[in-house]
């Protein structure tokens, strides 16, 4: 079954509660998956860490690890999240020319 509807969620790379507010919401670490790998599976984890590994490189991996030591105050930080994501949700809904 394909991704949509019901079938599709929203999966983080790590568990969501072992994540600090910095990267709760951070857009670099959720991906699309099935209901069957995130909620059955638990965000079928290895799996995963193996597609983004592939998809975005070591590098970056090692980046987001580090920013997983990254402490904010929530509150703030979603307050500094939010227009940056409607930025890029009017990009989104801008036809291109």
């Amino acid at each position: 079954m394909g991704l949509g509807g019901s079938n599709w969620q929203t999966s983080h790379l790590w568990p969501k509660a072992s994540l600090g507010a910095y990267l709760k919401y951070d857009l670099r670490v959720l991906r699309p998956s099935c209901y069957h790998c995130n909620i059955n599976l638990g965000g079928n984890g290895a799996v995963f860490y193996e597609r983004m590994l592939k998809e975005i490189g070591q590098e970056k991996m090692d980046e987001l690890q580090k920013d997983r030591q990254v402490l904010v105050k929530a509150y703030d930080h979603y307050l500094t999240l939010i227009p940056k994501y409607e930025k890029i949700l009017q990009e989104l809904s801008t036809p291109l020319t």
